[in-house]
């Protein structure tokens, strides 16, 4: 349980899947979910990702409708191989990001580009802002 909250308190999602029993409509029901904690005004909330058997390819996620190309992409790597536009939490400008998949909850998810680390050297080789922003652009 140590290693659980490690992860969460660090921005990370539990880094395995938790039982948890909701009650809804006064029904308990045994489930699976990974946990993270998200800052509110009063204090911490956790934030409870459910799984899901299979990813849902034919719902629209965050307004973008999959391809059958994209389908494909996300069943054979796990992301989306290009990079989307979303609007940001306040709205005003656009946030070039990623899609994933989580593996274990099988829920599409954004990565903010500026969010994907790229080591300022390669191989021991030094790498340039021009070059690390195009492999920054080439990861996925």
């Amino acid at each position: 349980m140590q290693d659980v909250l490690k992860a969460m308190v660090y921005g990370h999602k539990s880094p395995g899947l938790v039982e948890i029993k909701p009650v809804i409509d006064g029904q308990e029901l045994l489930m699976q979910a990974r946990l993270s904690l998200e800052k509110q005004e009063d204090g911490v909330k956790i934030v409870t990702h459910p799984k899901q058997e299979q990813p849902d390819f034919d719902k629209p996620f965050m307004g973008i409708v999959l391809t059958e190309q994209a389908k494909e992409q996300f069943q054979k790597t796990g992301h989306s191989g290009r990079v989307f536009d979303f609007e940001s939490v306040a709205g005003a400008k656009k946030v070039p990001s990623f899609i994933s998949l989580d593996k274990m909850t099988n829920r599409f998810e954004t990565v903010a580009l500026k969010e994907i680390y790229i080591p300022q050297t390669l191989k021991n080789a030094p790498l340039s802002p021009k070059q690390q922003q195009g492999r920054r652009e080439d990861t996925f």
